[in-house]
């Protein structure tokens, strides 16, 4: 059996991945990043890339997890915005991962 923990748990242990809050916190990030884009259209990809960077590195607090959750292009910033930083940071893996990769529980 498998207990559940809450975040401080994580946050106590080092451990250096997302937790909830720092889901909820990126998404709102996202959003708001997302929407100064689009309403400033006249800056640049690069200037936007900088202030994405800067956020990401400078003034986010030490949380590990969310960092990792700040996408790195406007590309995956768009996809964060829509879909959620939780479901756009999980890895798509198809089939063939699957057949390389998994390992079956019947015997």
């Amino acid at each position: 059996m498998f207990g559940s923990v809450a975040d401080d748990w994580y946050a106590e242990h080092v451990v250096s991945m997302p937790v909830a809050s720092d889901f909820k916190k990126a998404d709102d990030l996202v959003k708001d990043l997302q929407q100064f884009r689009t309403t400033n259209s006249n800056i640049d990809e690069a200037t936007m890339l900088n202030i994405i960077y800067r956020i990401k590195n400078e003034i986010v607090d030490s949380s590990v997890g969310m960092r990792k959750l700040i996408p790195d292009s406007l590309e995956r910033l768009e996809d964060f915005a829509e879909r959620g930083t939780a479901m756009a940071s999980l890895l798509n893996r198809g089939e063939q991962w699957l057949k390389e990769n998994g390992m079956s529980l019947v015997s």
